[in-house]
């Protein structure tokens, strides 16, 4: 027998002869100086104070057990636990507050979340993570600043340029190179402005240019000599045409068209020659590519291997090329998003079917509006929206983004995995990006497993108990032990519902949301604009949140629920398993039922009647033995009777 059942034996024999001293002593009515119903009286409640004692004592042995296992089965945080953050915690750290240009990111439990920064905000989301209607679309509803967004497929022009030119008040300019009612920006007439100034920047502008033109692989490889030659045709060439051709020659075409045109670009170095400014560096640049190209200059046999670079480089800015007109001239001037009289905001339309072209453009206009906001000196907000950034690809965008803070420029990144950024940008743009980020939003579905992995380093680990059983006579045995466990596992990030999403934001915990797409948004799945690539019918789903002018209510469809530990179930179990009662007094629980509905039962002792033994019997008189002893004259008298006493 274990030792619980023979406590519980030894406690339920304590109670019955309790009982039965009290029975005995007050069944039969003996004078109360009886000395032998004294010593009775005496032994029960000797009795009854013993057994007070043995209950007192097992309580408080349970009581400790109980906070023993309670500690083992919540963990142990000496060391720190991660966890999710909890609505109460949202709500006080101010996250269901709308202030100006906070972005709706989703709903946790019942709280909608408005998050802002002033710095960088990264998004990933593999494709169909619904990255544009559950992110990007609510960021342009949300931004009242400028922004500047690069568009693929032009559906975000589509869903959101009606609402920002009616709701938001702001001008809208579409850069699209595949369309004739296009504005167009010219990067060499602010070059020219320079030039004009006499500004020492116009060989840095020329420079960088020519660095985004023709970029530095993330790993440097071979034949980084010909690509440094190959910019050095470009810079000087930029500088010539900048320098020596009227207004409406220059353009990136001319460029194009002097690596193409020998005489063209016999013509242009001898004009450009004659520039004495910057102490004459213009006219030594020119004059050293014009002895490359037509001369025996030293590095004239590796003048056509720059060319070549050059001309790849530029071959999109041809004449008859896709991005000829388009930077050809100047209607739009990005300095307009620094404008503190009126805001604009900037789509930059990037077809995939010539990707190939429009990517590195889209890039190059990225960093040419960098450039020229951060030559402002005002606090005017702007906001980039840069949608599968890795695709048109801003070469220093790593670095802009450890200085676009003190210039109010803010940038949004969306990209479908680390991976992407790694291919593109390299290992220690990398590690920028995401140190630089201040939110940082993963939505579910990501497949990437360099993309799992830092995400469940950076949820951390919590000390978890491992339970091991062993097998013996008393049946299994659990022992528990501490083992550190990350909050979520790679594989259980990649099975996550495609619902939730995982976001780091500043030094909160991080936070377990549900997204919300803008067709399930009060008002704004009516604001917003049909995307015509999925037809031309409205889409709309269940309301989950509706959104006032400075606060916002989510309904039951939206209401999420969090993730729990089972620590509540675990306790009630060991509560539930300590009140089971050992076999004894499970065994007694029926006789227990019995008397409860029907009385004690009491027995027959003695009786009288008149007749035969062998014949009919005529009962007189019956006693019955029990708690209250009692005698019946009646004809009737069972074996046994059940009274109820009370």
């Amino acid at each position: 027998m274990k030792k619980d059942e023979k406590t519980y034996s030894l406690f339920v024999a304590a109670v019955l002869f309790c009982a039965a001293v009290y029975a005995s002593v007050h069944a039969y009515r003996l004078p109360i100086d009886f000395p032998q119903q004294q010593a009775a009286s005496w032994l029960a409640l000797l009795l009854a104070g013993m057994v007070a004692l043995r209950m007192s004592a097992e309580l408080g042995r349970r009581g400790i057990k109980f906070a023993l296992w309670l500690r083992a089965v919540r963990g142990d945080a000496s060391k720190g636990d991660a966890a999710w953050l909890s609505p109460k915690e949202a709500r006080e750290a101010g996250l269901d507050k709308r202030r100006p240009d906070a972005r709706f990111s989703g709903i946790l439990g019942k709280t909608a979340l408005w998050l802002w920064t002033e710095t960088t905000h990264l998004i990933i989301g593999p494709a169909g993570s619904a990255k544009s209607v559950a992110c990007v679309v609510l960021i342009l509803f949300s931004t009242r600043s400028s922004c500047l967004v690069n568009d693929t497929k032009r559906e975000l022009y589509e869903m959101t340029a009606w609402f920002r030119k009616h709701f938001l008040r702001q001008k809208i300019v579409l850069l699209d190179p595949l369309s004739p009612n296009t504005d167009c920006v010219n990067p060499l007439d602010f070059a020219f402005e320079l030039f004009k100034e006499h500004n020492k920047r116009l060989l840095i502008f020329a420079r960088d240019m020519a660095e985004q033109l023709y970029p530095e692989p993330p790993s440097e490889g071979p034949n980084k000599y010909f690509r440094v030659g190959s910019r050095g045709q470009i810079i000087t060439i930029i500088v010539s045409v900048v320098v020596a051709l009227p207004q409406a020659q220059r353009n990136l075409s001319s460029v194009y068209r002097a690596l193409m045109d020998e005489m063209f670009l016999n013509d242009l170095l001898m004009q450009a020659a004659q520039c004495t400014l910057y102490n004459g560096e213009i006219m030594a640049m020119a004059e050293k590519l014009h002895r490359a190209a037509f001369g025996d200059d030293k590095e004239a046999n590796n003048y056509e291997n720059f060319r070549v670079g050059a001309m790849q480089a530029l071959d999109p800015y041809g004449p008859g090329n896709v991005l000829a007109y388009i930077t050809s001239k100047s209607t739009f001037c990005f300095s307009e998003l620094k404008s503190p009289q009126f805001r604009t905001t900037c789509f930059l339309a990037v077809d995939f079917s010539a990707q190939v072209a429009l990517g590195p453009w889209a890039g190059l206009m990225q960093w040419y509006a960098a450039d020229r906001l951060v030559r402002f000196r005002n606090n005017v907000p702007v906001t980039f929206v840069l949608d599968e950034f890795c695709n048109s690809p801003f070469r220093k965008l790593p670095e802009t983004l450890t200085l676009l803070r003190s210039y109010g420029v803010k940038c949004i990144m969306v990209t479908q995995d680390l991976e992407d950024i790694l291919r593109v940008y390299g290992k220690e743009a990398l590690a920028t990006i995401m140190s630089e980020s201040f939110i940082k939003q993963f939505l579910g579905g990501v497949r990437s497993q360099t993309t799992l992995e830092w995400i469940s380093k950076a949820l951390g680990g919590f000390t978890a108990n491992s339970s091991s059983f062993s097998l013996g006579d008393e049946g299994p045995r659990e022992s528990i032990s501490r083992a550190r466990e990350p909050l979520m596992h790679p594989d259980q990030i990649r099975r996550m519902d495609t619902d939730l999403q995982i976001i780091f934001y500043g030094n909160l915990k991080p936070i377990l949301a549900k997204k919300v797409p803008v067709f399930a948004i009060w008002p704004w799945r009516w604001l917003v604009g049909i995307n015509t690539m999925y037809g031309n019918k409205r889409f709309l789903l269940p309301v989950q949140i509706r959104i006032f002018w400075n606060w916002s209510r989510v309904t039951w469809r939206g209401r999420m629920r969090r993730p729990s530990n089972g620590l509540g179930w675990k306790v009630a179990w060991y509560l539930i398993q300590g009140l089971v009662p050992p076999k004894g007094v499970i065994m007694l629980a029926p006789l227990a039922v019995v008397i409860l509905l029907a009385g004690f039962p009491y027995l027959r002792v003695s009786y009288a009647f008149s007749g035969s033994f062998s014949g009919t019997q005529y009962f007189s008189s019956c006693t019955y033995f029990g708690p209250l002893p009692f005698t019946i004259y009646e004809s009737q008298c069972p074996m046994v009777v059940f009274l109820k006493n009370w």
